[in-house]
């Protein structure tokens, strides 16, 4: 995430240079200690997608962050997504929390990804049953 933020519009001044070790559990390993969620949020700066391959069954609904200089890990989640069974998708830029305004299949949104301009930054896709 750090070498696609440099030099990219919109990120400007963007830096993370320190480095943390932390455990690593797989949504699986979460849901079998503490019951199956109705939502998860997925934010995990850039790694959405390896925590998306860690959940084996669907839950109701969920959410992951992208980035407009990481499209293809957006992609690798909606595709991740489709083979667990979601079929509704809707997205939100930044933190707006303001829905595209309808639930759409998962290539309208991959669209609208694509369009984005890079200085949109970022958002949610919401992906749902």
């Amino acid at each position: 995430m750090s070498a696609a933020a440099r030099g990219a519009e919109g990120w400007d001044g963007q830096q993370w240079s320190d480095v943390i070790d932390v455990a690593v559990v797989t949504l699986d390993g979460l849901i079998e200690k503490h019951g199956v969620p109705t939502f998860i949020k997925l934010d995990v700066e850039g790694f959405e997608a390896e925590a998306l391959a860690g959940l084996s069954k669907p839950v109701q609904s969920l959410s992951f962050e992208f980035t407009t200089i990481q499209r293809k890990v957006a992609q690798t989640c909606i595709d991740r997504c489709l083979s667990l069974g979601y079929r509704r998708f809707n997205a939100a830029l930044g933190e707006s929390q303001t829905l595209i305004g309808h639930w759409a299949h998962a290539d309208e949104i991959v669209r609208w990804l694509e369009k984005l301009p890079d200085q949109a930054n970022s958002g949610d896709v919401y992906c749902s049953l």
